[in-house]
């Protein structure tokens, strides 16, 4: 944590003249799909833990206090001439329906997506979702850090791709909050692009993510959970990455391999038109 700190200070005290919006972090939620599978020892010093579900929060734990130090660092020390923040990676949680069991789960989705990273815009500290499911598993701040990361981005950024529906888990959430053992743990939500009419949430964006459809709508709701629902404090939002593959992509894409029912460049192409004509885009 010292040296990404340091480093960061190597990089600010340089260029700061030059760059009004800093970002400590790229998507700290890599430490969900990428850090906690990475074979310890090998692509990363283990330092005693191995890849799975510790390593996931101790991941996220580190670099969130890494970020809130460069940024205290930034503003009381150094006395930047910029703005601040990390960018958050997460997606529009739809829920599957007004039941109370899917609002619930849609909660739960966003707390352990953008809540976990949540602590400069509420106390400094993680959702009490997170604490109750994962008890010792999750690293606990110091006050005296809990006051570090409160306050600590000057905006909130997101790269907004996509969105999904969400639901209750099948068996309900408690019976998987209680068992770690079980695949979904710990989020013990459901998250489809598809409906329970069988409709799907948007056509497909890129031939090579199957989780990426186009869902402009849904980054309209997104920015609104976010700043009326999730984190009310949020000065402004700055929407870092959004959209979808180019329609003709450089080699070495190939399209010839698409099927006719992946083909959806010239449907998307006049949806998206379409859109941005209604809406005096």
């Amino acid at each position: 944590m010292d040296d990404f700190v340091n480093y960061g200070k190597f990089i600010i005290q340089r260029y700061d003249k030059y760059v009004p919006n800093w970002f400590t972090i790229n998507e700290p939620q890599y430490c969900n799909w990428q850090y906690s599978s990475y074979p310890a020892g090998e692509i990363y010093p283990s330092y005693g833990v191995g890849p799975g579900l510790k390593a996931r929060f101790l991941c996220g734990h580190y670099t969130l206090l890494a970020h809130a130090k460069l940024a205290k660092w930034y503003h009381t020390e150094f006395k930047g001439r910029g703005r601040i923040s990390f960018k958050n990676s997460g997606n529009y949680f739809e829920p599957m329906s007004n039941s109370p069991a899917d609002l619930a789960a849609t909660k739960r989705t966003y707390e352990f997506v953008l809540g976990w990273f949540g602590g400069p815009w509420t106390d400094g500290d993680y959702p009490q979702s997170m604490k109750d499911t994962l008890g010792d598993i999750l690293p606990k701040f110091t006050k005296k850090e809990k006051a570090i990361i409160k306050g600590s981005c000057d905006f909130f950024a997101i790269d907004a791709y996509t969105a999904f529906y969400v639901g209750e888990l099948k068996g309900g959430m408690e019976a998987c909050t209680s068992n770690s053992s079980n695949p979904n743990f710990p989020e013990c939500t459901t998250q489809t692009s598809v409906a329970k009419d069988g409709f799907g949430i948007g056509p497909a964006a890129d031939n090579g993510a199957s989780w990426l459809k186009s869902t402009p709508v849904g980054i309209r709701k997104f920015l609104s959970d976010i700043t009326k629902e999730l984190f009310p404090s949020v000065p402004d939002v700055m929407v870092t990455e959004f959209g979808e593959f180019p329609e003709y992509p450089p080699p070495p894409y190939n399209f010839s391999s698409l099927t006719a029912r992946q083909d959806l460049r010239s449907p998307l192409r006049a949806s998206t038109l379409l859109f941005r004509v209604a809406h005096g885009i």
